[in-house]
């Protein structure tokens, strides 16, 4: 699977990270299936309760609340927009997922009420002032957890016009 992460995204996990220092943040992804096994992440959003330096326990309420929002703004189209996974930190840790993450994925999974086929799952890990270390992970429903690529859509460079001399 291949996760395109756009520039304007990948910049607002690097401000959530900077914010929350060394405590775990984290939330929900949302995308656009592109084609194939291909998704463009729209949209994340922040839990409002960061972990702590080595835990982020994710809220289910707060969660909901996010989901319902989305999928109002979007018209519920399900085919083309969908809750495709979650995101949290580790400042303090490589970004790869723990045998606790990978429950959690699978509780998701498992949870009828949720009713997704595959989740995805990013750490991420600040380094430097913005940039980002980024693993992914999918989960499918047949217990599997597959690694997936990631690639930081760059942002287009804004051109300003040239102001014109004539030479006399």
């Amino acid at each position: 699977m291949q996760i395109l992460l756009p520039a304007s995204v990948a910049q607002v996990i690097a401000q959530e990270l900077r914010k929350s220092g060394r405590r775990e943040t984290g939330g929900l992804i949302f995308a656009e299936h592109i084609g194939g096994e291909t998704f463009k992440i729209v949209e994340i959003t922040t839990q409002q309760h960061l972990g702590t330096s080595v835990e982020f326990v994710r809220d289910p309420v707060e969660h909901k609340q996010q989901l319902d929002t989305f999928f109002e703004r979007t018209g519920d189209d399900c085919t083309r927009f969908n809750y495709f996974g979650e995101w949290h930190s580790h400042p303090c840790f490589p970004p790869v997922p723990s045998g606790q993450d990978l429950r959690t994925m699978r509780s998701i999974l498992e949870d009828p009420n949720v009713g997704v086929h595959f989740l995805a799952l990013l750490i991420v890990r600040l380094v430097g002032s913005s940039g980002l270390e980024i693993s992914a992970t999918v989960c499918d429903g047949g217990g599997l957890y597959q690694p997936a690529t990631v690639f930081i859509e760059v942002q287009p460079v804004q051109h300003q016009k040239r102001k014109r001399f004539r030479t006399i």
